[in-house]
């Protein structure tokens, strides 16, 4: 069994791990070589590249949002003053929420990279603290080290898991926004067909009426049109910078499940007052590196905030 050799993200390696470790113990392979193959990924240059490449792209993406967010919130102002109706015929205030969502993704984002630079630390403790000379410890040593880093875990976990959620909500509500949006337009259109159409510019020129409003409708519609584009874009692009967050997150339940593994294993010997077993000495010698090596690249995400 080993890593997959085609990936390049350290979460799918992480989910792997976490997939594989346990069947593997169950069909007596050795640890040494399974946890090795997986530490060996973690270290090649194109895991470390991609994820300079994941920086990049989530500080840009950042940035184009947190820019299109201003932009669009004044021009959902303008269509506010100029009395664009929805579908039922009434007024659309759409700014106000626009700004909502703006103060919800700013939040979101500080979560997430919160989260990273979390789960890096509390690796390097694990790593550094509870796993470093694990073969001088019994059971009832390790299991008590254990219960207190849990319960932190445990909190810390739960946040992440929530971070998780709002980002969902959040993608989930600017997708109705942006339908609400395009249905405004299209009533608009269908008006605008009404009156400037062949039929609409004869009852014009029957009632002598001069164009200027008509043609100042046009321009409202085209600048709605433009407006919505710009919305579908910004939210393309904030669904693409929440799948990095949410898996950001996820690395936190990765985690959380592998400690409960491993204080069930505790668990389950006869005596817990007898040294630890060589094989679970092996065991969490890998997963030492693996999260010490995790907790490094992780941290590169926790500083794209700051950089």
């Amino acid at each position: 069994m080993s890593a997959n050799s085609t990936t390049n993200s350290i979460f799918d390696v992480v989910a792997e791990y976490q997939r594989s470790l346990p069947t593997s113990l169950e069909k007596g392979e050795d640890i040494k070589s399974i946890g090795e193959h997986f530490v060996n990924t973690l270290r090649k240059p194109e895991i470390k590249d991609q994820v300079i490449e994941d920086v990049q792209d989530m500080k840009s993406t950042a940035e184009d949002i947190i820019g299109t967010f201003v932009t669009i919130g004044v021009d959902f102002a303008e269509l506010d003053g100029a009395k664009v109706f929805d579908s039922d015929g009434n007024p659309l205030q759409l700014s106000e929420q626009w700004h909502e969502y703006h103060r919800r993704f700013n939040e979101v984002m500080e979560k997430n990279f919160d989260n990273a630079s979390r789960a890096a630390s509390f690796m390097q403790q694990y790593s550094n603290a509870i796993l470093a000379d694990i073969d001088q410890l019994t059971y009832y040593e390790l299991s008590f080290e254990l219960k207190a880093f849990f319960e932190k875990l445990e909190h810390n976990a739960a946040g992440a898991l929530q971070a998780k959620d709002e980002s969902t909500k959040l993608v989930d509500d600017i997708h109705r926004f942006v339908q609400i949006v395009g249905a405004a337009r299209a009533s608009m259109g269908a008006c605008l067909d009404d009156e400037v159409g062949a039929k609409g510019e004869a009852k014009i020129q029957e009632r002598n009426r001069d164009n200027s409003e008509t043609k100042a409708e046009v321009q409202l519609y085209k600048k709605h049109q433009e407006i919505l584009a710009a919305t579908k874009q910004a939210t393309a692009n904030i669904v693409r910078l929440t799948a990095k967050f949410d898996a950001i997150s996820g690395i936190w339940q990765l985690f959380r499940s592998d400690v409960i593994q491993l204080q069930k294993e505790i668990t389950l010997a006869t005596d817990p007052d007898m040294p630890v077993t060589k094989q679970l000495v092996q065991r969490m010698a890998i997963s030492r590196e693996v999260y010490m090596r995790l907790a490094t690249l992780l941290d590169m995400y926790a500083k794209c905030r700051a950089d």
